[in-house]
């Protein structure tokens, strides 16, 4: 449960704080409203004589209050649909990275919309919002250049990664970390002699495919952390796709 909070812990962040704003701005206000049952306040003098009466009826009440909160609202529900649109279930730590470079547009205007509504909201946040400036700051240097340069030097101290060259039968295995793996190919130089390479775990392992001067080349990386990974090239039967259990 812990690893699982910890991997999604930005999404998380984030959609606490959409909520909460929601509710500090949207709902609670909107409740007091209904359940005021102060008198009217008597005509406040206008220009020119005329006077302005405060909203009394149930429907200038909600109109105001809406009016009033209409940019903390459309900036809700725009952060909203941007967060579900980066939003990607599964990402791991060691992704980050890749993830935020190839979202950069969406995360700065995110950012920009989370930015927004903390001025909107800074009399009600108070001295909150300082805070919540700063950890919007901290969470986007984190995203863009902390997070990648960790795996970076984490990747730099961990032992280079060899995959030997396999052949089309037997099967080879190696020890993986988040760095790629040397290039290697099926023994007799060929490639692969048209077959496929399978490897597994799959769910941890990422092949990357090269092809120089017409031979085949592979790749092998792990998504996270060091694994042992196991990888045959095989023919697969015309029409499959799908490599065997290995």
């Amino acid at each position: 449960m812990l690893q699982h909070v910890a991997q999604h812990i930005v999404e998380y962040t984030v959609l606490a704080f959409l909520v909460a704003i929601f509710f500090w701005r949207i709902v609670l206000p909107g409740m007091k409203m209904r359940t005021s049952k102060a008198p009217a306040p008597a005509p406040v003098a206008g220009a020119a004589g005329t006077s302005s009466i405060p909203p009394t009826t149930t429907y200038e009440k909600t109109k105001e209050w809406f009016i009033k909160r209409l940019w903390t609202i459309l900036l809700a529900l725009a952060g909203a649909g941007i967060f579900w649109k980066l939003y990607k279930p599964g990402l791991r730590l060691s992704g980050v990275g890749d993830w935020s470079w190839d979202n950069w547009l969406w995360l700065l205007v995110f950012g920009a919309i989370v930015f927004v509504l903390i001025k909107l909201n800074e009399k009600t946040l108070g001295t909150m919002a300082k805070t919540l400036e700063s950890v919007l700051v901290g969470a986007m240097f984190m995203l863009f250049l902390g997070i990648p340069a960790g795996i970076w030097v984490k990747d730099l101290f961990l032992p280079q990664v060899i995959c030997k060259d396999g052949n089309t039968s037997s099967l080879t295995t190696c020890k993986l970390n988040t760095g790629w793996s040397s290039m290697f190919r099926a023994s007799e130089g060929k490639s692969a002699d048209g077959a496929n390479l399978c490897y597994s775990p799959s769910s941890m392992v990422v092949v990357d495919y090269l092809e120089v001067n017409g031979s085949s080349f592979y790749r092998l990386r792990s998504k996270e952390g060091i694994v042992e990974a196991r990888y045959i090239f095989k023919k697969l039967p015309p029409g499959q796709t799908k490599c065997p259990k290995i």
